[in-house]
């Protein structure tokens, strides 16, 4: 998978419209945000979001953010978060169809 792939994957998997939030969760750590290691990511995402904003959310703003920030450390989901996906519809979202997201880009 491409890191364009990915970042597409990123805009199918949630509403990147909503700020401080996801589905029921709110707050600052749910923001929608992609962030990136070097430039060459900056450039991807960036279009990436431009592409989706025309083309899926033109009367709204996606509220995604692009950051340049390297990966210093990393921490997994709490246990609650990592099994919440199986309570909700008995599937991980990474299992959804295109016909359950709306669109593809690619």
């Amino acid at each position: 998978m491409s890191y364009a792939e990915l970042v597409e994957f990123n805009f199918r998997m949630h509403l990147p419209t909503e700020v401080d939030r996801q589905g029921p969760d709110r707050g600052t750590q749910y923001r929608t945000a992609i962030f990136t290691t070097d430039a060459s990511q900056v450039e991807i995402a960036n279009t990436i979001k431009a592409e989706v904003q025309v083309a899926h959310y033109p009367n709204e703003k996606i509220a995604t953010t692009v950051s340049l920030l390297p990966l210093l450390s990393y921490s997994g989901a709490t246990r609650a978060h990592a099994t919440e996906g199986a309570s909700q519809a008995g599937r991980c979202a990474a299992q959804m169809s295109e016909a359950d997201v709306g669109f593809v880009l690619m």
